[in-house]
């Protein structure tokens, strides 16, 4: 026995199907198998769409992209991580990420610098940056936040629900 969505969402047993696919099932006109293929596409393209925001997360302690990873890993987001801001730079080359957390002291590279190079590869991305050395009032970071340049300020250290507080409000459905 064939089943088949009918319009109203309800499936409707039929005993076989009446002429092509292009034709309309038993006395109501419930869909056809091809409806009923598409309808359930449809479906999953919209689930789909709800898909994992992609984070980058960069900070040259270990210690530190290990507590992020873990913080974040337990809610839906896909992860990647760099160490360095060259290690960034090639990921944001070759991904889209919706938002970056960036250290602003790295090893190589000044993070408010790094944040400039990353917005101009892709000016779409949300960049939270984080420092243990700056403030939330430090000019710095002031005109980088009323500039565009980030999104957000975290400082080190900080609570857990801070960042996914930060991190939750930011829209990543504009993206791809």
């Amino acid at each position: 026995m064939l089943r088949s969505r009918t319009v109203k969402g309800e499936i409707r047993a039929y005993p076989r199907l009446q002429g092509g696919a292009g034709e309309r099932c038993g006395k109501d006109g419930g869909l056809r198998v091809s409806d009923a293929v598409s309808e359930d596409f449809n479906v999953r393209k919209r689930i789909m769409a709800k898909r994992r925001p992609l984070v980058l997360i960069v900070d040259d302690e270990p210690d530190m992209c290990w507590v992020l990873t873990h913080l974040l890993g337990e809610d839906d987001y896909e992860l990647k991580v760099a160490q360095t801001g060259e290690a960034a730079l090639k990921l944001i080359e070759s991904d889209r990420f919706d938002i970056a957390l960036l250290d602003v002291k790295l090893t190589d590279m000044d993070g408010l610098d790094l944040a400039g190079k990353m917005k101009a590869l892709d000016g779409e991305v949300h960049i939270v940056m984080m420092s243990g050395y700056y403030y939330t009032d430090d000019m710095d970071i002031r005109d980088a936040l009323d500039n565009g340049l980030i999104t957000a300020f975290i400082s080190k250290p900080f609570v857990h629900k801070e960042v996914m507080e930060i991190i939750g409000k930011i829209d990543c459905n504009t993206r791809r």
